[in-house]
């Protein structure tokens, strides 16, 4: 007896991660007459087994007449008391409009946060404009991982009993989709929103196990600088130093302009990363971190700096501070020589670091830290929270303890 959408069945054909549900229920004898079937099986089109058993449960209403099989709600009554929230598309412009006056000490971007569900929500086959809050359930969540998995060639949940790098990476999309939805953004962002209690089920889904992103030193990091000074053209030099001595991201680097630089040669520079919205093209930036860094720069360094900008390829000191006349100044063609040329060339001396730009920026924190003995002081200046500080740099604030004693 179909009593409620629990009481149909609802299975799956394959094993294959984004597999969609099936279901099947035989019509009650008492609803049957010509054009009505006495067995339906169909495909619900989805992957979620929420929303296939709520099709799964209109579908048999439809065959009923809107009512269940011992006669209950009408249909229409049912579907208006099941789903009065509101579309995820709806929550996610309302994040973007308020989170950046509400929180303005949140650790994540609101951008990115909301670039994180969205790629959620594509990789299950779901739309934000169609699909309702009450969609955001475990789930979801598990149907996700499984896409990820599979795209990475590994099996869910098999493998996620050893640490990897997709558990890393999978656990830092997870903390900027918990960001939106979080017990402060409910509270001060979507202040009178209805939510789901499903919610906290996707909310409280527990971290998956890691591999280890605390920073290793770089060997021969000595030997490393010389070579690069020695043999790189002035633009690569530029990109590796903004990396190495002033630990930009790859994004900052290729957004750095001779506007951020601020003081003299008396008082001393400073490189000022901030985010300043706008078109890139047009004198704007966007950087991970909206609240901006100061970042000193020694006079020598800055007159070594002036002097590249002055030979040819570079263009002076104003615009574009990374660029190459013979390649042109659009985002795109200064993105390869950051992301894909001075990369290569550093991955010559650290094949074995998968980021290898990104562990200068790394080494660069870690003599901050050295030098200072602040965690807080390290976090300020790498634009991250104490905690990824903390994360990244734990066992060197731990040495550098032990070597005081």
């Amino acid at each position: 007896m179909i009593r409620t959408k629990n009481d149909i069945e609802v299975f799956k054909r394959s094993e294959e991660p984004g597999a969609h549900y099936y279901y099947r229920f035989a019509v009650p004898k008492r609803y049957l007459k010509p054009g009505v079937p006495a067995r339906v099986m169909r495909s619900s089109g989805t992957g979620l087994l929420s929303v296939a058993r709520d099709k799964a449960w209109d579908d048999f209403q439809r065959f009923t007449g809107g009512r269940d099989a011992v006669g209950g709600v009408p249909v229409a009554e049912r579907i208006g008391f099941k789903t009065p929230y509101r579309t995820v598309e709806e929550a996610l412009v309302h994040y973007l409009e308020r989170a950046p006056a509400v929180l303005s000490g949140a650790a994540f971007g609101y951008r990115g946060n909301v670039l994180a569900i969205r790629r959620l929500l594509d990789r299950c086959e779901l739309s934000a404009e169609k699909v309702r809050l009450d969609v955001l359930t475990a789930d979801l969540w598990e149907q996700w991982v499984k896409v990820r998995y599979a795209e990475a060639g590994m099996e869910w949940p098999k493998d996620a009993k050893r640490p990897s790098k997709l558990n890393g990476s999978l656990n830092s999309e997870w903390r900027q989709i918990k960001a939106i939805f979080g017990a402060r953004s409910r509270r001060d962002v979507f202040k009178g929103w209805l939510f789901p209690p499903s919610l906290e089920g996707f909310l409280s889904r527990p971290a998956l196990r890691a591999a280890s992103t605390r920073y290793q030193p770089i060997p021969n990091l000595a030997q490393m600088d010389a070579a690069f000074e020695a043999a790189l053209e002035p633009w690569a030099r530029m990109t590796y130093e903004l990396a190495r001595f002033c630990g930009l991201r790859r994004g900052e680097i290729v957004a750095a302009r001779w506007e951020w630089v601020e003081g003299n040669a008396k008082d001393g520079w400073l490189i000022r990363v901030e985010d300043r919205g706008g078109d890139e093209e047009e004198g704007g930036s966007k950087v991970k971190n909206r609240k901006g860094r100061s970042i000193p720069v020694s006079a020598q360094r800055m007159a070594r700096w002036r002097e590249w900008a002055e030979s040819d390829g570079l263009g002076g000191c104003s615009g574009w501070m990374v660029r190459r006349a013979d390649v042109g100044e659009g985002r795109d063609a200064r993105l390869d020589l950051v992301g894909r040329d001075v990369s290569a060339m550093v991955r010559v001396w650290l094949p074995e670091r998968e980021k290898s730009l990104h562990e200068l920026r790394k080494a660069a924190g870690s003599e901050v830290l050295r030098l200072t003995a602040s965690m807080a002081m390290c976090a300020e200046f790498l634009g991250d929270t104490i905690a990824v500080a903390e994360a990244h740099y734990g066992r060197v604030e731990l040495k550098g303890r032990m070597a005081g004693l």
